[in-house]
């Protein structure tokens, strides 16, 4: 069945109606739990505030203004899958998107915005910064606003203490803001490679490519291993919703449960060889004495596509 609509002579909100479900049911809303799978896994969760941007964006842009530029550019007939990657890899969008990110943060709503990261309320960029190292970051931002040197170092000081308590918004592992006041004055430098801001495009182009992938690699069926430890009057020790079965090598590993679980993934028909030989190697089983894991019974759950449970691998 042909994906190529011709949309001389349709209504508007059909043409709108045919992009929003591209995006909502093809893609389902970048959502990785529900795309992704154990032959192609998606270990990225997509942030909301993106989701909602590109929800909004596509219920009220000007369509007929996009088709008239894709018609430009590209041919006649349009590709509803290519349009959608026309659309949202515009400067319009990825504008859109960056007050919807900025609207997101001023209310106060920090939540899945990214893991470690800080936002420049002035000039409307987002930092992303390794764990804990909100000072590099914060500095190279202060490197870039040029306007808060002043005639003395002290007076300089000032001027980017004042922009940090009042124009940076930061997320993720850190001190209270006042803890990231400049103890000296932060020159103007070339952005490091690592401290770039934040591109959207770039962004919405990875997601792109990632649910592709996974969408157009046959699904074995497997969701996700999840597994659990049990011991007669001692807590469960439990890992649920694992879809790489490579998160939990280093913790079977520390159990010293390195060859059933080999023994287990056989039993499953998951070839897992090469993690396993990586396991041993960097995780041997003298680094961890058995004896504190020992009556540990082991259960390896896989979860396929239709949310059935099995248990057939218990030791």
């Amino acid at each position: 069945m042909s994906n190529n609509i011709a949309f001389e002579g349709n209504p508007e909100n059909i043409q709108r109606f045919l992009l929003q479900h591209e995006f909502q049911h093809h893609y389902k809303q970048f959502d990785a739990q529900a795309v992704s799978h154990d032959a192609a896994p998606i270990t990225t969760r997509t942030p909301i505030w993106l989701v909602i941007a590109i929800n909004e964006f596509l219920d009220q842009f000007n369509i007929q203004e996009f088709i008239k530029r894709y018609k430009e550019k590209y041919s006649q007939e349009i590709n509803m899958n290519a349009f959608l990657k026309y659309v949202l890899t515009t400067d319009t969008f990825a504008d859109f998107a960056t007050y919807q990110l900025e609207q997101y943060l001023l209310g106060d709503n920090h939540q899945d915005i990214w893991p470690n990261c800080v936002f420049n309320k002035k000039a409307k960029l987002l930092y992303p910064s390794q764990y804990g190292n909100h000072r590099s970051t914060i500095e190279t931002i202060l490197s870039q606003h040029r306007e808060l040197r002043a005639d003395t170092e002290t007076q300089t000081i000032e001027n980017q203490n004042e922009f940090i308590m009042n124009e940076l918004i930061l997320i993720g592992n850190k001190g209270t803001t006042d803890y990231y006041q400049a103890k000296y004055e932060v020159r103007p430098e070339e952005l490091m490679a690592n401290q770039e801001p934040l591109d959207i495009t770039a962004i919405v182009l990875e997601r792109f490519a990632t649910f592709d992938l996974t969408l157009n690699t046959p699904d074995n069926g497997i969701r996700y291993v999840s597994y659990c430890f049990q011991k007669p009057n001692k807590p469960n020790i439990t890992g649920i919703s694992q879809n790489n079965i490579a998160y939990v090598l280093k913790q079977f590993a520390e159990l010293g449960f390195i060859d059933k679980l080999e023994h287990a993934l056989i039993i499953a028909g998951i070839d897992e060889s090469e993690l396993i030989s990586s396991a041993r190697r960097f995780w041997p089983r003298s680094w961890y004495p058995e004896h504190e894991n020992a009556d540990y019974k082991l259960t390896l759950l896989m979860v396929t596509k239709d949310n059935i449970t099995d248990r057939p691998l218990c030791f």
